[in-house]
């Protein structure tokens, strides 16, 4: 396992004009990131030139991102952000109580998570199309999509989401399956330690390792695959204008 480079701290990343899809997220402070499997790896169908390997893609199925954040959501994770950074010392704390900026930063990263959550609900969901249109009974497995999805991502997925203002794609899908691999239905703020809310980000690196580790992953090969990413209302329209050409 090999490990990418550290994120500076609290790098936002944000929404443009994409229903709130990813409103301002932070990347907790220097939270090194798991790589799994080398993106270098030799072709197992070797002899294929990258045009070919292009025209024989199968097309899977479309990622189709629905809204998860509310209109306070941006605003509670910036008050979070700047709480963190009072009780770190980076600026003053005018009179704050350390205990209400704790409370502040807990409320932060529990909107965080639960963005999280929902995202890797849409993902599993388009996991599991992808393995009904593969093979549902080969050797396929949902973690050959997560490396897909993590790893070999189509330029033009990454391309749309960098038109969102997500760059750093890798971390929040990572993340957001994490999160999925231990939470079955979202839990109450109440019901998770102030420990793990603090740190909810390792956390998840280390469960999406792990569930890539609980299975023998079938890993594709460069170009095997292909898929488009859609907001959920934009890919609502799409239909309504095939149904409207439709005779």
């Amino acid at each position: 396992m090999r490990l990418a480079g550290r994120f500076s701290a609290r790098t936002p990343l944000r929404q443009r004009g994409t229903e709130n899809f990813f409103p301002p997220l932070y990347i907790s402070k220097d939270v090194p990131i798991c790589h799994v499997g080398s993106p270098d790896e030799p072709l197992r169908r070797s002899g294929l030139t990258g045009v070919a390997r292009a025209i024989m893609s199968m097309k899977l199925p479309p990622l189709i991102l629905h809204p998860f954040s509310d209109a306070s959501a941006p605003d509670t994770i910036v008050e979070g952000s700047q709480a963190a950074m009072r009780l770190g010392g980076m600026i003053p704390l005018d009179g704050c109580a350390r205990e209400s900026l704790e409370l502040i930063v807990l409320k932060a990263r529990y909107c965080e998570f639960r963005m999280m959550f929902y995202l890797g609900k849409d993902v599993e969901r388009w996991m599991d199309q992808c393995l009904e249109t593969v093979d549902p009974a080969g050797s396929w497995t949902d973690g050959s999509f997560a490396v897909l999805l993590t790893e070999m991502m189509p330029d033009r997925v990454r391309a749309k989401l960098s038109s969102w203002g997500v760059e750093d794609h890798r971390t929040i899908f990572v993340r957001a399956l994490g999160i999925r691999a231990i939470f079955h239905d979202l839990p109450e703020p109440a019901a998770l330690a102030p420990r793990f809310l603090r740190s909810y980000c390792r956390f998840a690196d280390a469960a999406f390792t792990c569930r890539l580790k609980c299975d023998t992953v079938q890993r594709p090969d460069a170009g095997e695959f292909t898929f488009d990413l859609y907001a959920s209302a934009e890919y609502s329209r799409m239909l309504e204008q095939e149904w409207q050409r439709t005779p």
